[in-house]
């Protein structure tokens, strides 16, 4: 996604487009694990978090292309948050996309052939499963009602509403312990996301901070270079050092003439 702040109804269609590659990969993933009676277990686990994620991004494009959301005037900057998670996943789900399509290539052989091997690692298969669900995770969580309002906003400002909210509820679990009150689970897995959301928003700034520090440094570098091209090119077209040549000159000079 690009620099330029996005509406809440545009950036929906990009929405819309992941989640399009979504459906696609939980199609594909389907399709392999009830024709391959050898099919991994990480497989199905991958299947449930890539649907999870399609189930999420179906109430954000709801929400983008609410009345509410396109009358407040909000505008969803490259450094907001649901534009960060949005990038990410795309990358994941496009990435697992690219190593599951050859299931369904049109050459019988080549798929019957690609079918017999899994293309991920269990690691690397368990790894992208875990981070589509903090990702989902972390997309509930914005979507809340109470929420929604800190989708357009900055890391930080995330970061400070997330641990307001996970502070008042320790508060509240804590009081319930104090009078022997039994908390219920809904508060305690509130506690338990809202302390993952945290992590991961601390993560994705972290990862935007290195991004955009590299940017910078790309961007220092080519001025650099385009300076040292631009006294190359001087001096390609004037090799004379007009301050040499006047030393040089006014040494051949008599004194006390041309006063």
């Amino acid at each position: 996604m690009n620099s330029v702040s996005m509406n809440p109804f545009t950036l929906s269609t990009g929405v819309a487009g992941l989640l399009s590659l979504s459906i696609e990969v939980t199609k594909i993933l389907h399709n392999y694990i009830s024709r391959t009676n050898s099919a991994p277990q990480n497989a199905s686990e991958l299947n449930t978090e890539v649907s999870a994620l399609y189930h999420v991004l179906e109430v954000a494009v709801e929400a983008l292309r609410s009345d509410d959301a396109n009358t407040e005037g909000n505008a969803f900057g490259d450094q907001c948050i649901l534009r960060s998670i949005l990038t990410a996943c795309q990358g994941h789900v496009a990435t697992v996309y690219k190593k599951i399509s050859k299931f369904r290539s049109p050459d019988k052989k080549t798929e019957l052939l690609a079918r017999i091997t899994w293309p991920f690692k269990k690691d690397e298969c368990q790894e992208i499963s875990r981070t589509l669900h903090r990702y989902a995770q972390t997309l509930q969580v914005l979507l809340v009602a109470s929420n929604r309002s800190l989708m357009s906003q900055s890391f930080s400002m995330v970061m400070a509403a997330m641990e307001e909210q996970h502070k008042r509820t320790i508060g509240s679990m804590e009081m319930m312990n104090e009078n022997f009150i039994d908390v219920p689970e809904a508060m305690l897995k509130m506690s338990e996301r809202l302390k993952n959301v945290i992590s991961l928003v601390s993560e994705l700034a972290s990862s935007s901070a290195e991004i955009q520090n590299i940017s910078e440094g790309v961007a220092e570098l080519r001025v650099a270079s385009r300076d040292n091209e631009r006294d190359k090119l001087l001096q390609w077209m004037s090799p004379l050092e007009p301050g040499k040549r006047h030393h040089d000159i006014s040494l051949k000079r008599l004194g006390d003439i041309g006063r």
